[in-house]
């Protein structure tokens, strides 16, 4: 039996339809990308020995949350220091000149009890198609950390921050040793972005 001319004409709708969501979802996608991996870039001629690094915070960080970075940060430039790089780290002063500055504008954690509820919601989703189910799923969420970075303004190209995510694996760990494991995470992100930077400040010098 043929398809009549408005049923046919429905279906080629809802396909538009499909097909244009699919495609802005798609351009989102790539927009949100490029802005995650946009650089920080400094200004032509800058020529600096020592890196002041600045932590802001969020006004919704918890005070316990503020002393884990503080920590980290601190523990980070010494380590960085210690592998004798060109360029020097050193905590920030009052005046936030020949600056990196790093804004903690969210961190996610998965709590003890958040993880059980993660783990037998996965299991649940993985089992299912044992039991003659058509499709099976994983729902293991992350710690995770949204973070704004910024030359200060002696050094910037721009004023625009640009943006970045950071994540660790939470599951069968206590509080405070995933807590750890998050910081740890942190500095590798750290160590990342330095080197980034000290190729971004050699290029400006030059």
């Amino acid at each position: 039996m043929k398809l009549s001319i408005a049923l046919k004409s429905k279906i080629i709708n809802i396909r538009f339809v499909r097909y244009c969501t699919f495609s802005l979802l798609l351009i989102i996608c790539t927009l949100l990308l490029a802005c995650a991996n946009k650089p920080l870039v400094a200004k032509t001629g800058v020529k600096i020995d020592t890196l002041y690094l600045c932590m802001n915070f969020d006004e919704q960080t918890e005070a316990s949350e503020k002393l884990l970075y503080l920590d980290a940060v601190k523990d980070f430039i010494d380590q960085y220091n210690d592998k004798q790089k060109k360029l020097r780290l050193a905590a920030c002063i009052k005046k936030q000149q020949q600056s990196l500055i790093v804004t903690v504008n969210k961190t996610r954690w998965i709590e003890p009890k958040k993880q059980v509820f993660y783990v037998l919601i996965s299991t649940v989703g993985i089992a299912y198609p044992l039991t003659g189910g058509s499709f099976g799923f994983a729902w293991l969420a992350m710690n995770g950390s949204n973070l704004q970075l910024a030359y200060s303004p002696d050094l910037a190209e721009t004023n625009k921050p640009v943006y970045r995510y950071f994540s660790s694996w939470p599951y069968f760990n206590r509080m405070e040793a995933l807590q750890g494991k998050h910081m740890e995470k942190f500095q590798e992100f750290m160590f990342e972005t330095l080197e980034n930077i000290e190729k971004d400040l050699t290029l400006a010098s030059n």
